[in-house]
């Protein structure tokens, strides 16, 4: 299992000491022998923008150029800027560059505002790091409880699989009910030919019982199915958790920007964000009631299959 989530400079301890040691720790409730060694810590610096020339070619003409730049956007995850490389004087080449410097600042400066209040999900890690030590230290929880939302959901999947494998046995256990069930009716028929009250009665009593299996069976399935029902809740709920954990996330972030007085805290609506919590913790509540309702749906089922089995 790996999880990805993005750090502000200078808070590696956090990682690497605290959240690596909670994590730990809740591990071991699954596993006593899980130990701190067993958990890899890797880190990868993120890019917001890539610049590139271009010879404004394309087709055979780009190869034969060796230009890429057309290719690049379709294979970048991040923003990527092409600036013609046409040849020209010193003049026009320097008043062109103040352009695509203008040009560049604007699109900057777009992509943050994208990334804060209604238009984005995340807070700037560059005003984070304006923060003291002790400021970031409290905001501590709150990446925690994202990182632990984020483990949860993981589990939600692996258990959405296992309901679906245990579903899958379930009807290859009514496929061969199924088969029991048709010889049963061939031997009842073959006896009743013989017109051999014994063999008739014995053939008759299978019959019933290989009925009563193949019924069992059917309900097995009913129940399985429903255990895949509560799976794919408890996933769209698990999902809905992290979303929730990362918006309280922000909010503990843009808070502390403004209480600490960070100059680009005011590009920060905080109404915004505290709308999104208020959406967000919606959408889980009405993800748990269907959960819940899920859950009960297929103890009844359990319940029936249960006494079924032991009549």
């Amino acid at each position: 299992m790996r999880i990805k989530f993005k750090l502000w400079p200078g808070q590696i301890k956090i990682i690497e000491e605290t959240f690596k040691e909670r994590v730990v720790q809740v591990l071991k409730k699954s596993d006593a022998d899980y130990a701190s060694w067993m958990i890899t810590v890797t880190y990868k610096v993120e890019q917001t923008i890539d610049v590139l020339s271009t010879h404004t070619k394309a087709g055979a003409k780009a190869f034969w150029s060796r230009s890429v730049g057309a290719g690049v956007p379709a294979r970048t995850l991040c923003l990527a800027l092409l600036v013609p490389a046409d040849p020209m004087n010193r003049s026009e080449r320097r008043s062109d560059m103040r352009k695509v410097l203008m040009y560049l600042a604007i699109l900057v400066l777009f992509y943050n505002s994208a990334n804060a209040g209604l238009f984005g999900d995340d807070v700037d890690l560059a005003d984070l790091s304006q923060l003291s030590p002790d400021a970031l230290e409290t905001l501590k929880d709150t990446e925690f409880n994202v990182f632990l939302a984020k483990v949860k959901h993981a589990e939600a999947k692996i258990l959405e699989n296992k309901a679906g494998e245990n579903l899958k046995t379930a009807r290859l256990t009514l496929d061969s009910k199924n088969l029991h069930l048709k010889s049963a009716e061939a031997d009842l028929k073959e006896a009743r030919a013989t017109q051999d009250q014994g063999q008739i009665e014995v053939a008759d009593k299978a019959l019933r019982i290989a009925k009563e299996e193949y019924k069992q069976a059917n309900m097995l399935i009913k129940w399985k199915k429903k255990e895949v029902d509560v799976q794919i809740a408890s996933v769209e709920k698990a999902k809905l958790a992290v979303e929730l954990a990362e918006a309280e996330r922000d909010v503990a972030r843009v808070s502390k920007l403004i209480e600490q007085n960070v100059a680009s805290a005011q590009k920060y609506n905080f109404s915004d964000f505290k709308a999104k919590v208020d959406k967000k913790q919606k959408g889980y509540q009405k993800a748990l009631s269907t959960e819940i309702k899920e859950i009960a749906e297929a103890k009844k089922l359990n319940a029936e299959y249960e006494k079924m089995s032991k009549q």
